[in-house]
């Protein structure tokens, strides 16, 4: 991935450094979702593939990733 989404960017670093993944990596939680999407699908837009990392709790069910997939299913992505 050309970037990386992550609730928590000091808790997903450790894992990040653990397999020397040096991408960039920006947060994306409740409090900054409605900031970030734009920023996320515009990253999409441009061609680069992102990933979204949930490090605190069950992925997409009950977290902004559900937001930021349903986002970039209606932009096409």
């Amino acid at each position: 991935a050309a970037l990386i989404a992550c609730e928590d960017t000091r808790v997903s670093g450790v894992l990040l450094r653990h397999f020397g993944i040096q991408v960039p990596a920006i947060p994306y939680h409740d409090h900054n979702g409605a900031e970030q999407r734009p920023v996320i699908l515009q990253a999409l837009a441009e061609g680069r593939s992102v990933a979204l990392i949930s490090d605190a709790g069950t992925p997409l069910i009950s977290d902004p990733g559900y937001k930021l997939v349903t986002a970039a299913i209606e932009a096409g992505h």
